[in-house]
């Protein structure tokens, strides 16, 4: 089945990956807007957590943690991924997870997976965000991000409904990945999750006061570390920016995530200047 993208002049949603053996093969769906030969910190999050539940491969287990390390650009070329379990105790498991490209390490994650039980004490607290269902979907950076001249990628594929009116103050959206991330699977919700959640870095670039007249640096995000109580429902993953400071060009945002349940994690991200 094709799938249409509602801003994309009505051209196929490809998935972000394709496989050919044991490589993963991005797709013009997969870059990210610096170049259009580097992926989007999306795909490379996702393709980690895939790497991380597939070498535990068991439903008992909940994903509770996800470390991510972006330390060097992600090439759009054939890519391999590497896991090992560092635990593997009946509790608690730790597995890591790399990228390569050819022999080259350019991202890699930690995942912590506990055990679910019955045993529930507290609920959480009662934190709600409003929508998904009534808000309009729109493109990330709106008209900016459409222009010709903009590299397409992730960026420009994701679907994305503000909860906030923009420029308000601190910002909260929701997104959806409209293609598999990797073709002919189903995308879990521990993918997903780690997926659309490295949008926390807009989000909260959105959220930062500007002085008038003033644009500064762009801030990248170095890495990710997202914690679940659950994993989500649904295909929409709500984020609103919680915290934010850009000091001396390092910056630190938290982010908490939501579906339409409720408040399932909270991402945290370290951030560096990266002037225009």
């Amino acid at each position: 089945m094709t799938v249409i993208h509602p801003g994309s002049m009505n051209s196929p949603v490809l998935p972000v990956f394709r496989r050919e053996g044991p490589l993963f093969v991005p797709t013009d769906a997969a870059p990210g807007p610096w170049s259009p030969d580097a992926l989007h910190g999306g795909p490379t999050c996702g393709l980690l957590a895939r790497g991380l539940e597939r070498e535990v491969d068991d439903p008992s287990m909940l994903p509770a943690r996800l470390s991510v390390d972006l330390f060097r650009a992600v090439p759009k070329a054939p890519l391999q991924v590497r896991t090992r379990r560092v635990r593997d105790g009946r509790r608690i498991k730790v597995v890591d997870a790399s990228i390569l490209h050819e022999d080259t390490e350019v991202a890699r994650a930690s995942g912590l997976f506990l055990l679910r039980t019955d045993d529930s004490i507290n609920e959480p607290w009662p934190r709600k965000m409003p929508g998904p269902d009534g808000i309009e979907t729109t493109s990330l950076g709106g008209r900016r991000a459409q222009s010709a001249s903009r590299p397409k990628g992730f960026h420009t594929t994701i679907e994305t409904r503000w909860a906030t009116e923009r420029g308000q103050g601190p910002q909260a959206a929701w997104f959806r990945m409209p293609g598999d991330l990797v073709e002919g699977e189903t995308t879990s919700p521990f993918a997903r999750a780690a997926a659309v959640g490295d949008f926390a870095n807009a989000v909260a670039s959105f959220s930062m006061p500007r002085r008038e007249g003033t644009r500064g640096p762009i801030f990248i995000n170095t890495d990710t570390t997202l914690y679940m109580s659950r994993e989500p429902v649904g295909e929409w993953i709500g984020m609103a920016a919680d915290y934010g400071v850009e000091r001396e060009g390092i910056g630190l945002v938290e982010v908490i995530h939501f579906d339409a349940e409720g408040r399932y994690g909270r991402s945290v991200q370290a951030r560096l200047a990266n002037r225009r």
